[in-house]
């Protein structure tokens, strides 16, 4: 990933907050030319995830044993108009990612597939109990999903937030974003970095 250095993010507080806000990652496994949305959560030093035996995906993890996770958080267009002086200034775009590479430890015994699952639950769902199941429909789904836990080697982020603006001109650019409901994420983030 292309990441000039005013635009490089180690702040693992803003990193783990794309991740915990963003938890759809685009799985890239090497030697393989799709990408794959895969759900997960991050505990500590690695994410877990689960997935039907029938993605191929599934295989791909296993023949590799190691993958890219990878993180797309809050993003919006950014006008030139919003600069101090738009003749200066071309359109651009304003994002967060982060790439974390991973090994892949793929689970394979029902306990270890439900405590995934029921990690992955109780982040979003807290009210709902796998116990809730009835122990045919349990049984069914246990035969036709596998678990993994994929342990972080190395991460790399890229947050594009108009850092190489005047402040001045971040503080347009976060105005401009939260007056647009589908923007107001954006402009979230950036009010963070900038302690605005």
């Amino acid at each position: 990933m292309y990441v000039p250095e005013d635009f490089r993010c180690n702040n693992e507080e803003l990193i783990s907050t794309i991740v915990e806000k963003f938890p759809l990652a685009l799985a890239i496994v090497p030697g393989v030319d799709e990408a794959y949305p895969i759900p997960v959560i991050r505990e500590n030093n690695y994410f877990l995830g689960h997935l039907s035996k029938r993605n191929s995906l599934v295989k791909a993890l296993g023949e590799a044993g190691s993958a890219h996770l990878i993180f797309l958080g809050p993003n919006a267009y950014i006008s030139p108009n919003w600069y101090e002086d738009p003749s200066t200034s071309v359109p651009t775009w304003n994002y967060c990612v982060a790439d974390f590479l991973c090994h892949v430890n793929p689970f394979t015994h029902k306990d270890e597939i439900i405590s995934v699952i029921e990690t992955q639950v109780q982040r979003h769902d807290p009210q709902w109990r796998i116990n809730q199941l009835s122990q045919d429909l349990l049984d069914e789904m246990l035969e036709e999903i596998t678990a993994f836990r994929f342990d972080i080697v190395s991460v790399q982020s890229k947050i594009k937030m108009s850092q190489n603006r005047s402040k001045n001109e971040q503080e347009q650019v976060i105005h401009h974003l939260k007056s647009q409901p589908t923007s107001v994420s954006v402009g979230d983030v950036m009010a963070k970095l900038y302690g605005l």
